[in-house]
Parts: structure tokens; sequence; C-alpha cells
């Protein structure tokens, strides 16, 4: 369904100096510019700072936070109808 797709997204990197805490406070401001999706770079633990040589598929990174607070950026998305593009890597 074409209208799912959504017509703009923001690229956060997650990372040990911008957690998915702080990805959570500006979503409102990344809904207010007009953007409709967020895509996000790997969640799982990885060895470097960039998350894509992941380490550990069944295990949250903590460099980027707590489970607990991937579940309140879900949140947030949810209550602002924000579309989640997730970046997995099959490694």
């Amino acid at each position: 369904n074409y209208n799912q797709i959504p017509s703009s997204v923001y690229r956060i990197q997650l990372n040990s100096d911008f957690t998915i805490k702080q990805a959570t406070h500006i979503l409102p401001y990344i809904k207010e510019l007009g953007i409709e999706g967020v895509y996000c770079s790997p969640y799982f633990k990885a060895y470097s700072s960039h998350g894509y040589d992941i380490t550990d598929p069944n295990m949250f990174n903590p460099q980027i936070g707590t489970l607990e607070e991937y579940k309140q950026f879900c949140d947030k998305l949810k209550k602002l109808k924000l579309k989640h593009i997730v970046d997995v890597v099959p490694n």
C-alpha cells in the first residue's frame, strides 16, 4: 500500500554521542519539519560506534541506550504517527 511509504525520511545515526534517548527528544521537531518517518542505524550490540559491525544480534547496543529507552522511542514515534525504518545488518 503506497500510502504507508513515507514521502520524507530523517536518518538517525545512533552512537554513544547521540543516544536513543536524545533521538526521542528530537522527534517532535522532526515531525514539525514535516518529516514522515525516521531511518535508524542498527540497534544491536556492535564493536564500533557506527553500529554496522554487530557482535551480538540478540542484545540491544548498550552504547546507544537501554531496551526501555528504545520502547519509549517507539512509543513516541507511534504517538507522533512517524514511520520507523530500521537498518538490519545480516552479518
